[in-house]
């Protein structure tokens, strides 16, 4: 090697992936489970070369709002109490299910989970009462 060579430099990571690998909570369960999550995030979406920005923005959204779910969870299950003294659902109980909401829409957006379907219309008697009808009965299937 000529020592007027200099060794190859890393490529220079992203703001935002410096973000994905960086320990955002003191608990090291919910730091492993957060980690474990963007690891195979980011091997599911085919590495990080591969993400583009808005696909480590979105997936540094999901890291923070999985965080803050799993530290729900944990301060519930510490707490023992889903309901407060007045008989209603603790405060806490409201945060979860918005963050794990706000997961569930970028699992969604990141195309690792699909859309609920909603169903418009609640089929009726008439449409059940149809279906039987039209379906074949023992008598008119020949064996």
């Amino acid at each position: 090697m000529d020592p007027t060579d200099k060794p190859a430099r890393k490529p220079r990571r992203s703001c935002t992936q410096v973000m994905l690998e960086r320990p955002r909570t003191e608990s090291q369960s919910i730091h492993r489970a957060v980690a474990e999550y963007v690891a195979r995030t980011v091997e599911e979406l085919g590495g990080m070369d591969a993400l583009s920005a808005g696909q480590r923005a979105m997936l540094l959204h999901q890291k923070t709002a999985l965080s803050v779910a799993l530290a729900c969870e944990d301060e519930l299950v510490e707490s023992g109490a889903l309901l407060a003294m007045d008989g209603k659902p603790v405060p806490l109980l409201k945060t979860l299910n918005d963050f794990l909401t706000i997961f569930r829409h970028g699992q969604v957006a990141l195309g690792l989970a699909r859309r609920r379907v909603a169903n418009d219309r609640t089929p009726t008697l008439h449409d059940i009462f149809g279906e039987y009808r039209n379906r074949p009965t023992s008598s008119s299937v020949q064996h």
